[in-house]
């Protein structure tokens, strides 16, 4: 669904209209450079979980976890963080991050990390 409202948002943008112009969606993310929307949650969700099972030892890992200290809260909304945006993302996939983790690390090991798309 997000997927077609992004697409629309590019034709809109660049003038397309259903009527005048046809426009495959894959010509349409190949002139604006963009990815489907769904591609992009999964590689999210790849980098993840490559960062859920590295060694709590290393800065990714242990940023994961990382609180930060006192500060004055701000009016209004809280700021979003990526950490917020992490929790979202598994939402569909665990209840919680534990759980997450666990899954991460049922993964077999050798597979490599996030691979990058090369156009």
């Amino acid at each position: 669904m997000m997927d077609v409202f992004n697409r629309r948002c590019l034709r809109n943008i660049l003038g397309i209209s259903w009527k005048l112009d046809h426009t495959t969606n894959a010509d349409l993310l190949h002139r604006t450079g963009m990815m489907n929307l769904q591609d992009i949650m999964a590689d999210r969700r790849r980098f993840i979980g490559y960062i859920l099972r590295l060694p709590l030892s290393r800065p990714a890992s242990t940023a994961l976890q990382w609180i930060p200290e006192g500060g004055n809260k701000r009016k209004g909304r809280p700021k979003k963080t990526w950490q917020d945006t992490l929790r979202e993302d598994l939402l569909g996939i665990a209840d919680n991050c534990e759980e997450e983790a666990m899954i991460a690390n049922d993964r077999p090991t050798g597979t490599g990390g996030p691979k990058s798309k090369s156009k």
